[in-house]
This record gives structure tokens, sequence and C-alpha cells, in this order.
């Protein structure tokens, strides 16, 4: 049975890529990445020449379903890569994953970087009432930022927030 491989990736710097993560990018027979250019510097600096495609906001839908069904028809393995941090966490991916899950394919994590748990390590903050992490996507677009921040602030416990640079906030 083929398995998805969902392969976190340094944010920033390369040392923090582990072991595991290079041994499965090296075994998988191919490699789902957000962006196959920064995908393929990354596989460049640990001698990797596993084929890249790319699987990305604008094709996942189509193409999670494509390579869940490659997967079984082809019985291989594939690993799913974003160009920092954790597939699906503010990143394309979950089309993917959900499509693998449905066929019964099993998916499995490799760890990485995190920088909110990263952050929130070295914060200072009383961590003994960290609840976890809400992920609540692409508020801007949803016009629920600012109601969201607001509520996010009389939370009792350490909480945050992914925010894109690359969207205006303050109409939100």
């Amino acid at each position: 049975m083929p398995t998805l491989y969902v392969v976190g990736t340094p944010i920033g710097n390369l040392q923090d890529m582990t072991p595991r993560a290079i041994d499965t990018l090296r075994r998988v027979a191919l490699i789902a990445a957000e962006d196959t250019r920064v995908t393929k510097k990354l596989l460049t600096v640990f001698d990797i020449d596993t084929p890249l495609t790319a699987c990305h906001q604008h094709n996942e839908d189509t193409k999670g379903t494509y390579l869940a069904d490659k997967m079984l028809s082809d019985n291989i393995d594939i690993a799913l890569t974003t160009d920092a941090g954790t597939p699906c966490i503010s990143d394309p991916g979950y089309a993917l994953v959900k499509a693998c899950v449905d066929r019964g394919i099993e998916v499995l994590a490799i760890p990485g970087c995190c920088a909110s748990i990263s952050a929130l390590s070295v914060s200072g903050f009383d961590t003994r009432e960290f609840f976890g992490s809400t992920q609540c996507g692409n508020l801007s677009m949803s016009g629920m930022f600012g109601s969201t921040v607001f509520v996010l602030a009389k939370v009792a416990a350490p909480s945050g927030m992914y925010v894109s640079a690359m969207v205006d906030h303050t109409s939100t």
C-alpha cells in the first residue's frame, strides 16, 4: 500500500532539515511541491534527485485527486512539501492529504520546524496552559481579521496567528 509523507522543511535555516526528512525525500518516487523551483534548491543542497511535480493553491484540488489515484495505480509513495514549514499549515496540501485519506492511503507526518511552537518555547509565556493552535484560514479574505484578533486578545492563554505579509490587513 502506498504512503503519502507530509514533510516539514526548514524555515530559513537549512541545518534544521532532519535526517528523516532527507531520507524520506530520497526514497519516495515523487515529491509534490508547493513551488518546484524552491524545493529544487533544497534538494540540490542535500543531493536529492527525486522527481518533482507542482501541487500549489491554484492546482491542488485537481492535482491532489490525480496524485492520490496515481499512488494507487502505480503503487508509489509520494512526499508532500511546502516552501518552508509544514504542508497544510497556511500552505497548500489539504486536497492531496484528503484525497489520500478518502482512498485509504496511509498518510504519515515527517515533522520539521514549527514556527509557532518554536516561538512559544522561547517566549517566557506560561506554556502549561497552552491549549494548542487554531488555524483560522485566510482571515483577510473573509473580512474576519480584525474581529479574530480582538477575540484572541481576550484569551487567557498564549495564542497566535499566521498572517501573510502579502495581504493588506488594514481594511479588515
